[in-house]
């Protein structure tokens, strides 16, 4: 109500104005409107509705406030799920939106406040849920699963426990107060379920990997997950992915294909062309661009856009895909002075025993494919270059801490973003050693940077990251009279 309040009082524009303008748009049938008031310049991204399924990768629409009203406007039929972003005040949000809703948002420096159609539920969900953190949700409920795994408690009272204790109970209950439409509430209680049950399904199936001798209760308490709210083509407008995911990894297996179908192409996601004909394009659509940006070697691209384009040729990810596999293609990839260690590396000391790094300082960058983080520092990789440049008797190593099975991936992430510079893949032998030696009681959380001397001695176990160029230039400057020449 804080935002809400102050809002109240905004002088430079007419909120009588602001609301006759939602309700001329709201007149026309099948429609929902997203209006957006402040008193600055914003930029609102909005990501519409794909194929009838939620999209959040692209952006569908760019609106821009300048001290007045802006409108997007969408048709919908039932109900859709909008994500919006303003990145300059940190707003991450998914709309849920009915058939001539209109909801007026109020953005200032500080936030946002909601007004309109179900403003009470949006002020909810956006204070209560959206607003926190996934990882932190993630952990919390691994830890609960930490415990059962530790102290041999029973599966069954993992959920009822988890969900007192992390106050999803008190989130579901407190949907019943607000002032918002039946469908309104009805909705949102189906995606917090399976938003919030998603994170209990990974650690279902992780738990069955292991064949472990309770799988018939894990799979006892899997089928009740999914009998609360059964799988149906509308669960693509949901953001909550993951639970249709599930569900066919659940029950088809992960990878598996129809005999139709060539698995090769499709790798760990042929399970989704189990789903009805009417969402594979949502599900594939989604998955093929994440392959695209990411490179992580899971599908044969050059063949999955020929077979999208023969059985989707009217989907609207298709000229999407189309584009960005171009882009992808066009993108070189050069292997020049990028060097593999091959030889097995047990522990930090041995990298004395490797021929090229022997007698050389060594900066290391700990890092994995599917880290977005690192990912994003390498964007400061030739500031790192030019520093190291500086030290002619000092090398760059990158360890992966990958597994095996994403080596593909590893090695078309190196020779995407072209990291110049020696690359192994730790052995879980060396990954223990990281651990004892770089990270001790710290966090094991990556990306991390660190600096050893020609003579092995560890002299930083955690660098500045390269974004913050000026103090990991000082820092590497204050350590080099340390350095063996």
């Amino acid at each position: 109500m804080e935002y809400f309040n102050r809002y109240m009082v905004m002088k430079k524009f007419s909120l009588i104005f602001a609301l006759f303008f939602l309700c001329t748009l709201r007149a026309y049938s099948q429609h929902a409107c997203l209006a957006f008031a402040s008193e600055g310049n914003y930029e609102v991204q909005l990501y519409g509705p794909l194929d009838g399924g939620y999209n959040h990768q692209i952006c569908t629409k760019i609106l821009v406030t300048h001290g007045d009203t802006v409108a997007y406007e969408l048709p919908v039929t039932d109900y859709a799920y909008v994500k919006c972003r303003i990145q300059q005040i940190s707003f991450d949000y998914n709309f849920l939106l009915f058939p001539n809703d209109s909801v007026l948002v109020h953005i200032d420096s500080t936030g946002v406040a909601f007004q309109g159609d179900n403003a009470d539920g949006h002020r909810y969900l956006y204070n209560g849920f959206y607003g926190k953190s996934a990882l932190e949700r993630f952990l919390t409920v691994q830890k609960f699963f930490d415990s059962y795994k530790e102290k041999g408690l029973e599966i069954k009272d993992i959920l009822p426990s988890l969900n007192r204790e992390s106050g999803n109970v008190d989130l579901f209950n407190g949907m019943d107060t607000l002032n918002v439409s039946p469908s309104f509430s009805s909705v949102s209680k189906e995606e917090l379920y399976m938003y919030l049950c998603s994170d209990f399904l990974i650690q279902f199936h992780s738990l069955l990997a292991k064949n472990r001798q309770d799988s018939s209760e894990i799979r006892h308490e899997i089928d009740k997950i999914f009998q609360k709210i059964p799988i149906t083509p509308d669960i693509v407008k949901h953001p909550s992915k993951l639970y249709y995911s599930k569900y066919l990894e659940y029950t088809y297996g992960k990878g598996a294909c129809p005999e139709a179908y060539d698995r090769s192409i499709f790798g760990l996601y042929g399970d989704y062309l189990y789903a009805p004909k009417s969402v594979q394009p949502v599900l594939l659509g989604r998955t093929c661009l994440t392959q695209l940006q990411y490179d992580s070697g899971e599908m044969d691209l050059d063949k999955f856009l020929p077979f999208f384009r023969e059985n989707y040729p009217d989907s609207e990810y298709l000229p999407i895909i189309e584009k960005r596999f171009g882009e992808y293609r066009a993108v070189q990839k050069d292997s020049t002075g990028i060097y593999w260690i091959d030889e097995p590396i047990d522990s930090l000391i041995q990298l004395k025993n490797v021929k090229e790094l022997n007698g050389k300082n060594i900066y290391i960058d700990l890092w994995a494919s599917w880290c977005m983080p690192c990912r994003k520092q390498f964007a400061y990789r030739a500031f790192v270059d030019s520093i190291l440049e500086l030290y002619p008797d000092m090398e760059i190593l990158y360890i992966s801490l990958d597994v095996p099975k994403h080596s593909k991936a590893w090695k078309n992430c190196i020779t995407r973003y072209h990291l110049e510079g020696y690359h192994l893949m730790a052995s879980q032998e060396l990954v223990e050693d990281i651990k004892r030696k770089i990270y001790q009681k710290d966090p094991y959380e990556i990306p991390r940077y660190v600096l050893i001397a020609s003579d092995g001695i560890i002299l930083d176990r955690n660098l500045p990251a390269p974004s913050e160029n000026v103090l990991l230039k000082e820092r590497i400057e204050e350590l080099s009279v340390r350095f063996k020449h």
